[in-house]
């Protein structure tokens, strides 16, 4: 499970701290993490940071206020200084969306947050139209939440995190779940996290150290998994590659072509 960790602005200064813990992508956070006041002096001590140590997070920054105008002020000196990675948050629509992009020609690898019902459900017939411009899909479940008025809960989530997996895999987005704000409920978190990790997500956004901790600690497949995969892949061995994979029987259950990758993603999980 790929890891991407949110770290406020004004604690760059753990960027490193966190960048040794394993995390695999961190997002630098300019929007709703720091107050606006700070936000021109951040984006100067950013600017300065090491280029080597800095220049392959992702950056979320705020580009539409709240009266819905665009402010690309922080987006156009982040371009200006050659960084490709973005955070996309609040976007209305695809529109928006095309908005930013034209901003540059250089090719930029965002992750998109799907905050607003109706970039959502515009994420149904538009996708299509913009897959090559998205790194990552995520939904920003607070915000979402607080759009339509609702109460954040699992029940309440379960159909739009299934949604967002689903556009996702349908053209080979990198699939990212939701952000938990349960920094302290560790067997919360873990539950949350297996659930993701069992739907078929990539990754999982992290706001806390524990969170990451936990991340690692975890063994996402269990040994009788992992020796079922080593018995599939013996037999692929010996049948001399995929395509002469014929349906066998492995601990009693039948096993065919599709069961491969599983087998496989299983071995690499655990020779990490």
């Amino acid at each position: 499970m790929q890891t991407f960790f949110f770290i406020p602005a004004n604690r760059i200064d753990k960027l490193l701290q966190i960048k040794e813990k394993g995390v695999t992508e961190i997002i630098i956070d300019l929007e709703d993490a720091v107050k606006d006041s700070e936000k021109a002096g951040l984006l100067e001590q950013i600017l300065k940071y090491p280029k080597e140590d800095i220049r392959n997070c992702f950056f979320r920054i705020p580009l539409i206020d709240l009266k819905g105008r665009f402010n690309f002020e922080i987006f156009d000196r982040l371009l200006e200084n050659g960084f490709t990675r973005f955070v996309f948050p609040k976007m209305a629509s695809f529109n928006d969306f095309t908005t930013c992009l034209q901003r540059t020609k250089i090719k930029l690898e965002v992750i998109l947050l799907v905050e607003t019902p109706r970039l959502y459900i515009e994420c149904f017939t538009q996708i299509y139209n913009y897959y090559e411009h998205i790194y990552g899909l995520a939904l920003g479940s607070h915000d979402f939440i607080a759009a339509i008025h609702a109460k954040h809960t699992v029940q309440n989530l379960e159909v739009l995190r299934q949604q967002i997996l689903y556009f996702s895999k349908a053209y080979d987005i990198l699939s990212i779940d939701i952000a938990s704000m349960n920094i302290k409920d560790e067997d919360n978190f873990r539950e949350e996290l297996m659930d993701g990790f069992n739907k078929g997500y990539d990754g999982k956004f992290i706001i806390h150290p524990n969170q990451l901790e936990i991340v690692n600690k975890t063994k996402f497949y269990s040994n009788n998994d992992f020796a079922w995969a080593l018995k599939v892949q013996e037999k692929l061995n010996k049948r001399g590659g995929e395509n002469e994979f014929d349906p066998i029987l492995i601990d009693d259950k039948v096993v065919e072509k599709p069961h491969i990758k599983l087998a496989k993603r299983i071995i690499n999980e655990f020779r990490k």
